[in-house]
């Protein structure tokens, strides 16, 4: 499969809406990655937000850090970022730039402290996911944190498999491969294939998380209405995503690692 930048951002145009929305649910598919952030972010720390998507991650470490420059390939949604970026008066500390995970000229090298790419971009890229990684290497200093989430092999086929799609779910199974509803490709990782990644070009895998561990098998609505229920579920997936026995589970994996060595385009 060959990465294609404009289906990328067709797509993301189309949906900047629903992404917005989605981006400020009580999910774990956003608060997972974001008590992994406030883990590790600290208040020196300039930060790469790479396929940032609306902003709210943005907004989210933008007080707990020394700045963050966002990045997403999508004009519309970087109209809903700029807008909610404009009502949290947070203008002077979030800059916002229209850009591709998989070339980041634009930055210089070692120009960041902390790089986040937690939205579903790095398995959009497809057989340019190397050359991603790679760059998100080259703007990072040495030392830098980077957190990354990308599509959960096993997650996707669990849930395939739980529509009764056995078909479906056996082709993930031989390829890796999963097409959305706009038929957009993205490839689907085990957590050894993208930790293994990471070391590959420079990262010293720090921790592990499924995300989520336990909701992708359950209805949400009603424990969502629920404040009490809710906190408690919280504390259940929070105290669970890093327990190496579940990792893969949940329909995405999260990564954190440390860069330890520089990397560039294998070119």
């Amino acid at each position: 499969m060959s990465y294609d930048a404009f289906a990328i951002k067709e797509r993301y145009d189309k949906i900047a809406e629903l992404e917005d929305i989605k981006e400020k649910s009580a999910s774990f598919r956003v608060l997972i990655p974001r008590f992994l952030i406030k883990k590790y972010l600290s208040s020196n720390d300039s930060v790469l937000d790479a396929a940032g998507g609306t902003g709210m991650n943005a907004i989210f470490m933008a007080p707990s850090c020394k700045s963050v420059t966002l990045v997403d390939i999508s004009p519309n949604i970087l109209i809903h970022a700029r807008n909610n970026i404009k009502s949290q008066g947070l203008r002077s500390k979030i800059r916002v730039v229209e850009a591709d995970i998989t070339n980041l000229s634009l930055f210089q090298d070692a120009t960041f402290n902390f790089v986040v790419c937690v939205g579903a971009a790095l398995s959009y890229a497809l057989n340019k996911r190397e050359w991603a990684i790679q760059e998100l290497n080259r703007v990072a200093k040495r030392g830098a944190t980077i957190i990354v989430q990308v599509q959960s092999k096993y997650g996707i086929i669990g849930s395939k498999i739980r529509k009764g799609l056995l078909k479906e779910s056996v082709n993930i199974h031989e390829n890796s491969e999963f097409i959305d509803g706009m038929g957009v490709k993205s490839h689907l990782y085990t957590p050894e294939e993208i930790n293994g990644l990471l070391q590959k070009n420079g990262f010293r895998v720090v921790e592990t998380a499924t995300n989520p561990v336990f909701t992708s098998f359950c209805e949400m609505d009603e424990l969502m209405g629920n404040e009490e229920e809710f906190k408690s579920l919280e504390f259940l997936e929070y105290e669970y995503c890093t327990n190496p026995e579940l990792l893969g589970l949940g329909h995405h994996i999260v990564v954190v690692a440390r860069k330890e060595n520089y990397s560039r385009f294998p070119w």
